[in-house]
């Protein structure tokens, strides 16, 4: 067991120093990988724009004539549940429809309720009645807009359905000029990790893989045997060094 766990740190000690041998090899591979990351996210990734609405679900009618003015603990809860169901109301034909006819009025003539189903995604906070409504697009006034025109026709779509409550608005759509994707700053440390790993592992496996001996490796710790003697080649033109080399003859 002392023999393995001796060998298992050579082999460690050997790998560390081969890697800090061949830094400068690892570090100008990982540069040229964050440069390549970099110029593939600017050049080829297109930028995306992102808009938020919030709004909060009530499950029962507070304020009116026939309604309680006070809301209990179940009532939260119920409209927790019904966030959820939101979730696919705001998605629904019902809503897409009136957006679709809303930007086409706007002169977004060319985006149909399909393609705005892709650019929607209806979260709950924390599980709670309040909900983000947000929009990713190429165009941060379009994002904008689909969001507004959602946030707008909520409490129309939710009542047609559910006939009962309300949906009340937070904050309306924000807007951003500043792409919230792709992230530049991250693709690049992506790129420079990932060349630094590679190319470690592939000078560890291209080591591993040559199975020539080495003279300035120490066979003796090596392999736990002493080295009985040593082959020279006096047919190598040798430059510089000690005056030889080790030579493997073909019997």
């Amino acid at each position: 067991m002392e023999n393995k766990n001796r060998e298992v740190t050579i082999d460690l000690k050997r790998i560390f120093s081969l890697l800090l041998s061949k830094i400068w090899i690892i570090i100008v591979a990982a540069v040229v990988a964050a440069s390549a990351f970099g110029a593939y996210t600017v050049l080829a990734v297109d930028e995306e724009y992102t808009s938020v609405a919030m709004m909060y679900v009530q499950n029962k009618d507070v304020g009116g004539d026939n309604s309680s003015s006070s809301i209990s603990s179940s009532d939260m809860v119920a409209a927790s549940s019904l966030a959820k169901v939101c979730q696919d109301i705001f998605t629904s034909d019902r809503m897409l429809n009136k957006v679709e006819e809303a930007l086409s009025e706007a002169g977004y003539k060319d985006i149909t309720a399909n393609n705005i189903k892709k650019m929607i995604t209806i979260t709950s906070t924390n599980e709670n009645q309040v909900m983000n409504v947000t929009v990713i697009s190429d165009d941060p006034m379009l994002s904008q807009e689909i969001a507004s025109l959602i946030a707008n026709n909520a409490n129309d779509v939710y009542r047609d359905i559910v006939k009962i409550g309300s949906v009340e608005m937070i904050s309306e759509a924000s807007y951003s000029d500043t792409p919230s994707s792709p992230n530049v700053k991250r693709n690049i440390l992506i790129g420079f990790i990932a060349g630094l790993v590679l190319t470690g592992v592939v000078i560890v496996v291209i080591d591993l893989l040559d199975t020539k001996v080495k003279p300035q490796e120490n066979l003796a710790e090596m392999y736990g045997i002493p080295v009985f003697a040593e082959i020279l080649d006096f047919d190598v033109e040798l430059k510089g060094g000690n005056g030889y080399e080790y030579a493997n003859k073909k019997q």
